[in-house]
């Protein structure tokens, strides 16, 4: 086993790839003053260039979702479309929480095998990709299975069973999609994960509005699914020609639930992201069962996009930031960089709510008739996401430092509060979508207070220790 990264806070990032590149740069570079300048300055140069990329990569991913909300709403209509985005709130947020979870895994302990044997980096490649496989069947099974009990809970009014169905293949795409893409980021592979992002992305919006233009709803989530798979096929195809197939298997998956890297980040972790996605997805069905329907649902859904873009920055930087801080935590510069960190992200947040406030109406406008008079709720959902951003950022540093189980407490008080809001403002009120925008505003407020405190507190620096792999 190896030493605690806090043994080695000397032994920087920079200083390992350094002491890798020395031999080559010995051979085909003579010590001359260019060389004295250039070699300390390559890895820094090296990772400007990979958080470019995944920023890029995420920033095609979000245009490419926006563009298909708006084109579809537009298509479909309010009804129709609510159809659809139940269904995909449904793939999203009740299973794709463990493909996040999953995925922060790799960014975690990637980092930390950098100067271990080639064998040691793709068992623990295969480790986490097979358990992604396995646990994307087992939850697959359990939402066809469960197809009846869910549309019961998402409406009694209408047979949403065929569209649940397709969900359940869109599953066996997302999770393996969202870890292979991590893992190649974390091996030095960014542009080919930014390339395989950026396949995924368009397949996904040609067919889905191939798939709404000749068949709603339905057709909407079948063109849906054949963009997801074409992009698994694609993350596939890279990971098994960097790796090789002995990546997976059941063997290697059930090595995973052995490990250390189980126990001690992806449990936490997961039961973490837990606490969001499928609470979401259940505040959304308490929605659809509201009097305001489906026409909330698509309110709700078309405007949580601009939700989503205040959000995206962290998003799109999280198979940057938390390699980056993990490679710093036990560091006397760790809390400088998450800091660092924190404030760029709300800095941009506030403006992109400044922007949804002034621009509102041109907003709206762009969704169709079926969408008019829902300002109030774009600009509740795009201040929503100005916490959501302090809270996301906030998890990245308790990641980088060890600290999952104590993300898992302040989650569990943020879906209480955000189901608790639900109840209060969709059922008792009937505010419809601009009640659950409340709801999770009111959350997210305690939710950003409490990580502050506990981030920053006095045992800032106890807590900051990274896990030993």
């Amino acid at each position: 086993m190896r030493p605690p990264l806090v043994a080695q806070e000397h032994d920087t990032d920079t200083q390992r790839t350094l002491k890798a590149a020395r031999p080559l740069t010995r051979a085909i570079m003579p010590k001359t003053v260019l060389h004295a300048w250039l070699l300390p300055h390559i890895p820094r140069s090296l990772m400007r260039s990979r958080a470019i990329i995944i920023f890029a990569s995420s920033v095609v991913q979000r245009l490419s979702v926006m563009a298909l909300t708006i084109l579809a709403s537009r298509m479909l209509g309010s009804d129709e479309f609510g159809r659809f985005a139940i269904i995909y709130a449904t793939c999203i947020n009740l299973t794709l929480f463990v493909g996040d979870g999953l995925a922060a895994t790799a960014n975690r302990y990637m980092p930390l095998l950098a100067e271990q044997e080639p064998e040691a980096l793709r068992k623990t490649v295969g480790n986490i990709i097979s358990a992604a496989v396995a646990v994307a069947v087992l939850l697959a099974a359990a939402v066809a299975v469960s197809a009846p009990v869910l549309n019961r809970v998402m409406s009694r009014a209408i047979d949403l069973q065929a569209l649940i169905h397709i969900s359940s293949f869109i599953v066996l795409g997302l999770i393996p999609n969202t870890v292979m893409n991590a893992v190649l980021h974390s091996v030095g592979m960014s542009k080919a994960a930014a390339l395989a992002a950026l396949l995924t992305a368009l397949t996904v919006l040609g067919g889905g509005l191939w798939g709404a233009s000749i068949g709603g709803a339905y057709g909407m989530c079948v063109g849906f699914l054949g963009g997801t798979l074409i992009g698994t096929a694609f993350y596939a195809g890279l990971v098994f020609r960097r790796f090789g197939f002995g990546v997976l298997s059941p063997t290697l998956a059930a090595g995973f639930v052995k490990s250390e890297m189980f126990s001690k980040f992806a449990v936490p972790t997961v039961a973490t992201m837990a606490m969001g996605g499928p609470v979401h997805w259940y505040c959304l069905s308490i929605l659809s069962s509201s009097p305001a329907g489906l026409h909330g649902v698509a309110v709700f859904s078309a405007f949580f996009q601009w939700y989503s873009l205040v959000t995206f920055l962290p998003a799109a930087l999280n198979n940057f930031t938390i390699p980056w801080l993990a490679a710093h935590s036990g560091t006397d510069a760790f809390r400088k960089k998450a800091l660092l960190i924190i404030g760029v992200n709300v800095a941009i947040a506030l403006c992109l709510l400044l922007f949804a406030y002034i621009g509102q109406d041109y907003v709206v406008g762009l969704y169709g008739p079926d969408f008019a008079g829902g300002g109030n709720v774009l600009v509740l959902l795009a201040a929503c996401g100005v916490f959501a951003v302090l809270a996301a950022v906030m998890n990245q540093v308790a990641w980088a430092g060890g600290r999952s189980w104590r993300n898992l407490v302040v989650v569990l008080v943020y879906s209480s509060l955000y189901v608790l809001g639900a109840f209060v403002f969709v059922k008792l009120y009937d505010l419809g979508a601009a009640g659950l925008a409340w709801a999770i505003l009111g959350a997210g407020i305690v939710q950003g207070i409490i990580q502050i405190v506990l981030v920053f507190g006095p045992d800032r620096r106890a807590d900051s220790r990274a896990v030993t792999p």
